[in-house]
């Protein structure tokens, strides 16, 4: 390491090493800092953290990710999915299962990589059908002309 300085966020740290050898094993690296999980970055990419909306629930989070990392300048690094049951009637066994959009940590370089709108196979059905990515601080995408400056 030639050089550790903090940059004007409080939560990062700007790092310089010698050699690539030494980047590829820190990028693969998380540590603990105060009890806090982190990881490494390279430097000019960032993390985002998005939603994905309208996917029924048996999209699994595997097809999202083989449709996602098609994008080739974004990076997934993780999806979750939001998800509850209720026990309607626990005679007969009747639950309810909600699942909420799927949350999706990304790294690229700019945000404007990430897709609005992206286009996913349902096993099911055979069709392709059409789920929003929401990303916090991006201008939402209007539904009805497909702009970005304005909200219908």
């Amino acid at each position: 390491m030639t050089f550790l300085g903090p940059l004007s966020r409080n939560a990062e740290w700007y790092v310089t090493l010698k050699d690539d050898e030494s980047k590829l094993k820190l990028i693969n690296e998380v540590i603990k800092v105060n009890g806090k999980l982190g990881h490494f970055l390279p430097a000019g990419v960032s993390e985002y953290r998005a939603r994905v909306h309208w996917l029924p629930r048996w999209i699994d989070n595997n097809s999202l990710w083989e449709t996602l990392q098609s994008y080739k300048e974004i990076d997934v690094k993780q999806i979750t999915s939001d998800k509850s049951t209720i026990n309607l009637n626990p005679s007969i066994n009747l639950k309810h299962t909600y699942i909420g959009p799927r949350s999706v940590i990304i790294t690229t370089d700019k945000i404007d990589n990430i897709p609005h709108i992206i286009k996913i196979k349902d096993p099911i059905f055979g069709e392709e059908r059409e789920a929003l990515v929401t990303v916090p601080h991006r201008p939402p995408l209007c539904l009805r002309c497909k702009g970005t400056e304005h909200v219908r």
